[in-house]
């Protein structure tokens, strides 16, 4: 990877997650990153999770098991 293609990384990285959403073509963002459950990836957010959590925050939310999860439960809860 070149220097500067892995400073762009950085900097991007350092970017609050939901503003990064926001910057996405597609604006597709998990609804649980406003309003967070304890397990997801954004709540205790470190270096072994900021990739997780930039994947499965974003627009592959419904790729994510903790959304699943959640998803599943609030579903149960209604019925």
């Amino acid at each position: 990877m070149q220097v500067l293609e892995l400073e762009y990384e950085v900097k991007n990285l350092e970017m609050p997650l939901i503003e990064m959403a926001k910057k996405e073509q597609t604006g597709k963002l998990c609804p649980f990153v406003e309003n967070p459950h304890s397990d997801c990836y954004i709540v205790t957010l470190d270096s072994l999770k900021v990739e997780s959590a930039i994947h499965y925050c974003g627009k592959n939310f419904k790729d994510c098991e903790i959304y699943k999860r959640l998803m599943n439960s609030k579903g149960k809860e209604k019925k």
